[in-house]
């Protein structure tokens, strides 16, 4: 995505995505979109996505899963995920 010109930055785990969520909402800098897995540490991918949207967000989020059972895509749009993309996924290279 920075290939493409995208402004990306990574949060290690759920806990750490909402605290960058808050700080670059109250710097006047919200993201425009969130990807965000469905595993990680501490707070999972469907949890971090209800955390942000409790903070009142409409922020687009794209949930990212390996495991793409209608009941777990359900769950995550369900926790206020926009979209739901399996992975691997690759953007194209192609314009």
């Amino acid at each position: 995505m920075k290939r493409k010109g995208h402004i990306c930055e990574e949060a290690e785990n759920g806990a750490i995505a909402v605290d960058m969520f808050v700080n670059a909402t109250e710097a006047g800098n919200p993201y425009d979109t969130i990807l965000m897995d469905y595993e990680m540490p501490e707070i999972n991918g469907p949890d971090t996505a209800a955390a942000i949207r409790e903070k009142g967000s409409d922020v687009f989020i794209v949930g990212i899963t390996g495991n793409m059972l209608p009941e777990d895509v359900a769950f995550f749009l369900s926790k206020g995920a926009n979209a739901v993309l399996s992975k691997p996924f690759m953007l194209s290279d192609r314009e």
